[in-house]
């Protein structure tokens, strides 16, 4: 009888294993995009008719990815949640009219992932265990928040008890589950949003492990400052960066605050409905490369999903940008080598940036913080 849930929700993937004394079994979830025993943790949301006129299809993981390329137009996609867990800013986003707030975000994706798990999601769980980070993500973040906003959560789910445990000491005790003798243990733990570090002294007392923590931190900067790098450097210049366009008599260069929204996660969320946006459109008539600009807003994207044939194109094109990105972007994390090639992309920033979740929808149903 299982007793345990583990619950590793994570900014780019999210993980759920089950624990019964010593032995521990990883969740499989089965959706439209497949079985995996890990989830990409995403969220889209579209109207179905299917459904009745206010009722939205929500899918999670892979298969959100999926309803998002099939669907450019029309489906409402977000990734990186948790990245504003700690954010007092954050007050919930606006999702086809109807304003969802963290602790809303995370419930629909646990729900998906219950609806995935079908008879593998246990019920007879005495406590869940959540892994947290270190340091959450921010300028400013607030654990206490985030604390309260994961209770809030999860308690929809009726679990008797929660528990919380820094990741980084989970990965050290799975490690040090096969030392041979005692050792004092340095995990990094680089993840989407957080990279965290702790050091913890491992030894055998009584022929049990042992673990007596010496020191933790982080910071709040990891995978999606890396996104943002290869966005802002590779991407940005393909849509129009360092374009220019005509002011009377002048040509100036686009602002270039435009695209340190796009190349944003969390400013995703809400560009397509700033002043920013509108502006933007009506450059596009004095843009001396309009075609770009146009890319930027969406007009080719609008015009092929009418065509069969192009719309076709355009799905190949969104798979291959997602697939290249999540690769480029695990090699960076995964391989030292990757720092070399990577600081050719890479300038100095100013303080701690909060990554914030990516969204990206139809005008309209954009929505805030």
């Amino acid at each position: 009888m299982a007793r345990a849930l583990g619950f590793d929700f994570g900014t780019t993937n999210t993980v759920l294993a089950l624990a019964d004394g010593p032995a521990t079994q990883s969740v499989a979830f089965t959706s439209a995009a497949g079985t995996a025993d890990s989830m990409r943790t995403a969220l889209s949301f579209m109207k179905d008719p299917g459904l009745g006129a206010a009722a939205l299809k929500v899918e999670a993981g892979h298969a959100a990815i999926r309803q998002f390329i099939d669907n450019p137009g029309d489906c409402r996609f977000l990734q990186s949640i948790k990245t504003f867990a700690a954010s007092a800013l954050f007050q919930g986003t606006l999702i086809y009219a109807k304003r969802h707030s963290f602790e809303d975000l995370m419930e629909v994706f646990i729900r998906r992932l219950r609806n995935y798990a079908g008879d593998n999601w246990p019920s007879d769980v005495k406590r869940i265990v959540t892994g947290r980070p270190v340091h959450f993500a921010g300028a400013n973040p607030d654990p206490a928040l985030a604390t309260e906003r994961y209770n809030e959560a999860l308690s929809r789910f009726g679990f008797p008890e929660v528990h919380y445990v820094y990741e980084p000491v989970a990965a050290a005790f799975y490690f040090a589950q096969n030392l041979k003798s005692d050792a004092t243990v340095l995990v990094a733990d680089f993840g989407g949003g957080t990279t965290d570090y702790s050091l913890i002294r491992f030894e055998t007392v009584g022929g049990k492990l042992t673990a007596t923590p010496i020191g933790h931190s982080g910071v709040g900067i990891a995978g999606d400052h890396f996104d943002y790098r290869m966005i802002d450097n590779i991407v940005a210049p393909q849509i129009g960066k360092g374009s220019h366009f005509k002011s009377f008599d002048k040509v100036l260069e686009v602002p270039t605050n435009y695209y340190s929204s796009f190349g944003r996660w969390n400013q995703l969320s809400i560009f397509k409905t700033s002043r920013e946006f509108e502006d933007l459109k009506k450059l596009v008539r004095t843009a001396l490369e309009p075609e770009k600009l146009e890319t930027f807003i969406g007009r080719p994207i609008a015009r092929a999903a009418k065509s069969g044939h192009s719309s076709r194109h355009l799905k190949k094109d969104l798979l291959r940008w997602h697939c290249a990105f999540s690769y480029l972007s695990g090699c960076l994390r995964a391989f030292d080598g990757g720092f070399d090639f990577f600081r050719r992309l890479w300038t100095p920033c100013s303080g701690s940036r909060a990554g914030g979740f990516a969204s990206w929808g139809p005008t309209g149903s954009s929505g805030g913080t």
